[in-house]
């Protein structure tokens, strides 16, 4: 199950991969639980070998790798900190939208 808002990103595929659901919204939760739980297609074992295959495309190496390339194109085009030496919410907003399909 994920909980996810709307910006799930491309790996998050709904009854693919996954079940998402709004983590504020409590029916949907429920409503995937209970779907889950009395589906009698074995969605429950393909959800886990679908995620299992999704979870093999990541690595710790990948992840850091993709990081440092969108850390540094971020320094070459704007400051990292404020003035005050900040990292504000906006310059955080900013970096994930500008470095959301780095790679």
């Amino acid at each position: 199950m994920w909980a996810s808002n709307q910006s799930r990103g491309s790996f998050a595929k709904h009854r693919v991969n996954c079940l998402v659901s709004d983590p504020k919204d409590v029916a949907s939760i429920v409503q995937n639980l209970i779907y889950l739980l009395t589906d009698s297609d074995g969605l429950a074992t393909k959800l886990l070998q679908a995620g299992l295959s999704t979870a093999k495309l990541f690595s710790w190496q990948m992840v850091g790798d993709r990081l440092e390339k969108a850390l540094t194109s971020l320094a070459d085009t704007q400051p990292l900190l404020d003035q005050t030496g900040m990292f504000t919410p906006q310059m955080m907003q900013n970096f994930v939208v500008a470095n959301a399909r780095v790679g």
